[in-house]
Parts: structure tokens; sequence; C-alpha cells
């Protein structure tokens, strides 16, 4: 998980999962929007299109508003296909806890302000985040955008192991 701010983007943060007071040095402002990136299948976390982004969504936040927080599952996201979605599942949940240790290290009163953004498989991820969020802890983030969502293995199948529009506001 690595975290990107406009006061310090060429100098990204990495965020300790098992520390989780290293929240506080990572100068996200708890008031400001919190952005999550996922890639998808065959991708890495450093792929040129996650910078681009994370560049593009802080230009258009006020300085020192906005973080961007970047999920590298890039050793999950290999083939077989049919493990990385398995491999999903398990990044998903994770990741809902890092939004959570965000919510409570922050002291954020709600996740209005956090937008996952998945492409591919990382949309699905996206969705199981959000459904962790929502069943482990009553948290919804506000927003989750599925950019091309993968669809072997998903069309025609349960909400529950797909990005479905209840997995957010």
């Amino acid at each position: 998980f690595t975290v990107y701010t406009r006061r310090a983007l060429d100098q990204p943060k990495y965020l300790d999962l098992n520390d989780p007071d290293s929240v506080q040095n990572m100068g996200i402002n708890r008031k400001g929007k919190i952005y999550l990136l996922v890639h998808g299948y065959l991708e890495s976390g450093e792929i040129q299109w996650m910078l681009d982004m994370a560049k593009a969504l802080l230009k258009h936040e006020p300085e020192g508003e906005a973080a961007v927080i970047s999920i590298d599952w890039g050793g999950g996201a290999s083939p077989p296909y049919v493990q990385a979605v398995a491999n999903i599942r398990l990044v998903g949940a994770i990741t809902a806890h890092v939004v959570h240790m965000l919510y409570e290290e922050l002291g954020l009163p709600n996740l209005d302000n956090v937008h996952i953004i998945g492409h591919s498989l990382g949309a699905h991820l996206s969705g199981y985040a959000g459904y962790h969020l929502q069943r482990d802890f009553g948290l919804k983030v506000a927003r989750i955008t599925g950019l091309d969502p993968a669809a072997p293995l998903f069309t025609d199948t349960d909400p529950i192991v797909r990005l479905d529009r209840t997995d957010a506001h």
C-alpha cells in the first residue's frame, strides 16, 4: 500500500500494515478525499496508468487535501487466471482492513470521502473490499468505480462475488 500526496508525489510513503500508528506519518488529511487505486490482472502497482491517475486525481484537489493509495497485489494478479480470481477475495478483505485502519487512526467520522477505483480484476477486488467493510465493520465507502471490470468468471454471477452497486453508497 503506497501513499501519494501532492506534497510528496515523487516520494511516496509505504503504509506499514503491522503498525497502525504509521498512518499518522503518511501526510493524509483526515478531512480530504482518499482514493484507493487497484490494478488488474497481469499488472502491478508500478504500472504507469496508476501513477498517471494518482497525479491526475491529486492535481484536481486542493493541495494537501487528498491522498491516493496504490494497492499492489501484483504477486496475486499472475496466471493462472482462476487463481488470480480467487486471490481477489483475500486482497479485498485485506484492503477493507486497511481502510478500517485509516478510519480508526485518522479519526474519520465516516467513509464519505473514500473512493476506490479498480481496473479489470481490481474492480471486483474493490467490490470485495466494499462488501467486507460493510459486513465486518458496518462501514460503507462513498464510491467504487470499476474500470472495465473483468467479465470471465463474473458474468451472471451472484452480486456477492463481483462488483455490485450495493458495495458502496
